[in-house]
């Protein structure tokens, strides 16, 4: 393996958490789909009808010889997996394939002819269609269950890559021929969401078998295959196949997006490069290719030629030829679309050597684990507050989660996701759970991390007292404490030692201690102090309390600055014009310029300390004074509230909910939407260095409903 893809292989694997030592530990790669992906399994099929097992196919891959690939070089899950530094899975049916080849390479399952719906390619005879590669792959996982264990079996499997690819046989072997009973059951858009049905059920079943780390390869323009091109009198791309494709896609395309956010611990990625594809076909001599429309492996003028064989004539320079026979490319193309799949589903090279070089991981066992440990207020907490049985600051009544999960109060202080859970989804890293939960135990937290944030909370010990309970700063750190008591215990302090040093802190704290201290009479601090000084106090014991987490063994700890609280809206509502207010504002930016200074020289005088701090706040101040600029069409009202009646100091399910919460900056008085945290969560991913995520300048669209629900005639306003 090349120097650059095991560095890749580590590197990946550390940003997904994953240790490299022991089988539980062992980064390999499972693959589903059809001739698109097949190495090798139809080749054993006796019956099968398709199979690459004559010359010239394999002509420039190892020996030459046919090798169970549909082309003549490499497939583009082989050129995707040399470039992550991925072994490549042998197939299914090789009879060589043993356990510890298993452990070693992952395998594949893909078959020719195959496709997500169990009649797809019937007319092969035989092929394995995704139903029957799952249960394949759950023999596979009893084999090793029963090797090495449930409890390393389990985790052998969960941190594994799946690479799923579909849909092209669905159209091509089944929608479009007369001869099977689809075409005659279905119309276009009722087949589309049949099969994308389907294959929802399927990847649900694959994340049942433990499936986590799953990328799904969107469809190609089928129209433009040779064996479509030439059904037609002008020799043209079938436009009402290629139309299938996209609509195919944009449901896989919203389902897996879908699939990520509510499937627990799933990290879903879809690559979508019908329109790169599109390109290289329809303007080849852009790519260096300098034919797109016929396949290199034919007949001549004998056309179509359902496959390439030893009679056939090959065209004299395959690196210029798109296509390799009827339906496949060739090795060249390949590599052009694998570089494109990278792009669109976010396995990028410079992210992840950007983050090892920036936190330096570990890579061996526990001690090479990398989770986080969240400290925050309501912008962070996950579900602490709500286990407070005295807190008067409680997310834990509908509509708080309506667009998480089962739509139902989860302790996150807004209708979704909080930015915390889209940092960590854009870093492969698990969502840490609340340190309340009853069901935390050490072996969750070695395996996610833990959330102390809660509601409410502060620097100052004093503020949010009015709340009557939550957890500040300092309680955070000491409940922190306890945890790595915890965990001390069960595996020693050495291990424990360089577990936590290898962890990720989240710490996001100030918003309280002027909005709910400084800024109310009913405080003291509010009358010892004027702006400098309080703000010289809290830097002050801010920095205390990075040095006792830093003494505790915090080295990669992650900083969040203010946005302009004066531009909240419980801010705005009271005053005259509804404008922010600019003197909260100053006071967030002079905290903003303190800690910045403050972290800065914490990183440079700790021992091995790497500190980042994330100033946002010019770009969220662009952002609620801008909001149609980045898709919102209100920035200074909350989508749950009572509509005339503000401030709304909670969202309740009498509340009246926005008619799309994807237009709305805020949730309610304080805190912002799922949309909105989703462009807040990007920021500071640029803000910490990990800007590479979303390179390709994609940035994620959040997928909540467009319309709020009306239970018990609850309105809706827009």
């Amino acid at each position: 393996m090349k120097l650059e893809g095991t560095l890749l292989l580590l590197v990946t694997a550390a940003i997904l958490g994953i240790a490299i030592d022991g089988y539980e530990c062992k980064v390999v790669e499972f693959a589903f789909g059809d001739s698109l992906t097949d190495v090798g399994n139809n080749n054993h099929l006796s019956k099968s009808l398709a199979k690459p097992n004559l010359p010239w196919y394999g002509i420039d891959l190892g020996d030459g010889l046919p090798n169970g690939r549909f082309t003549n070089g490499r497939i583009v899950l082989d050129v995707l997996g040399d470039t992550i530094g991925m072994p490549r899975p042998p197939a299914f049916l090789d009879p060589s394939l043993n356990e510890n080849m298993i452990l070693e390479n992952g395998v594949n399952y893909a078959s020719g002819g195959s496709g997500i719906l169990n009649e797809t390619g019937r007319l092969f005879i035989q092929k394995l269609g995704f139903d029957k590669q799952i249960e394949l792959f759950k023999g596979t996982q009893d084999m090793i269950t029963r090797k090495i264990g449930k409890n390393k079996s389990d985790e052998f499997f969960r941190n594994a890559l799946y690479f799923v690819a579909f849909g092209s046989n669905d159209f091509i072997n089944n929608y479009l021929m007369p001869v099977y009973g689809d075409p005659w059951l279905f119309n276009d858009e009722s087949f589309i969401r049949y099969l994308v049905q389907t294959f929802e059920q399927q990847l649900k079943t694959l994340h049942h078998l433990g499936a986590r780390k799953v990328y799904v390869f969107g469809l190609a323009p089928l129209g433009c295959i040779p064996l479509q091109r030439v059904m037609s009198h002008t020799g043209s791309c079938q436009e009402n196949t290629n139309k299938l494709a996209r609509s195919f896609n944009y449901g896989v395309g919203k389902m897996i997006d879908k699939l990520s956010k509510t499937l627990p611990d799933a990290t879903f990625k879809f690559g979508d490069a019908y329109d790169f594809i599109y390109d290289v076909i329809t303007n080849p001599f852009k790519y260096g290719f300098t034919n797109s429309d016929s396949p290199c492996c034919s007949f001549g003028q004998i056309r179509p030629a359902l496959t390439c064989t030893p009679a056939s004539m090959l065209c004299k320079d395959r690196s210029k030829y798109v296509f390799w026979d009827e339906y496949h490319p060739t090795d060249r193309a390949n590599e052009l679309m694998a570089k494109e799949f990278l792009k669109n589903m976010k396995l990028k090279v410079t992210l992840l050597l950007v983050i090892v070089a920036i936190l330096g991981i570990a890579i061996d066992k526990y001690e090479c684990k990398t989770v986080g440990f969240a400290f925050g207020d309501s912008l962070s907490d996950v579900g602490n507050n709500n286990r407070l049985p005295r807190s008067l600051a409680k997310p834990n009544l509908p509509w708080y989660g309506v667009d998480f999960g089962n739509g139902l109060p989860n302790g996150r202080f807004t209708n979704g996701r909080i930015i915390l859970d889209i940092v960590g989804d854009a870093i492969g890293m698990p969502r840490p759970p609340p340190f309340l939960d009853p069901t935390l135990d050490a072996n969750t937290i070695m395996e996610k991390g833990a959330n102390y944030a809660s509601g409410g909370g502060g620097i100052l010990n004093e503020t949010g007292r009015h709340f009557i309970q939550r957890f500040c700063f300092d309680k955070q750190i000491e409940l922190f404490k306890g945890t790595q008591d915890t965990i001390t215990r069960k595996i020693g302090k050495n291990k424990s030692n360089e577990f936590f040093q290898n962890a990720l802190y989240f710490i996001a704290f100030g918003n309280n201690d002027f909005i709910n201290n400084y800024l109310m009479p009913v405080y003291n601090d509010h009358w010892m102090f004027n702006d400098e000084t309080f703000v010289k106090y809290l830097v002050h014991t801010y920095e205390k309390q990075f040095k006792t987490l830093h003494n505790l063994g915090a080295r990669k700890v992650f900083v969040f600055g203010l946005g302009p609280v004066g531009c909240i809206p419980m801010q705005r509502v009271m005053t005259e014009t509804g404008d922010c207010q600019e003197s909260t504002n100053n006071l967030a930016r002079n905290f903003n310029y303190a800690v910045g200074k403050m972290i800065e020289k914490l990183s440079r005088t700790l021992p091995n300390a790497n500190f980042k701090f994330a100033d946002t706040y010019d770009f969220l101040y662009d952002l609620v004074s801008n909001p149609s600029k980045y898709g919102f069409t209100n920035s200074d009202s909350p989508c749950c509230s009572f509509g005339e009646i503000r401030p709304a100091f909670t969202c309740t399910p009498a509340s009246i909910l926005c008619q799309d919460r994807t237009k709305y900056v805020f949730w309610d008085e304080f805190h912002p939407t799922d949309s909105a945290s989703e462009v807040i969560a990007e920021e500071f991913l640029k803000k910490f260095g990990l800007s590479k995520a979303n390179q390709a300048g994609d940035a994620p669209n959040s997928q909540v409903p467009a319309m709020a629900p009306a239970a018990n005639g609850t309105q809706v306003h827009s």
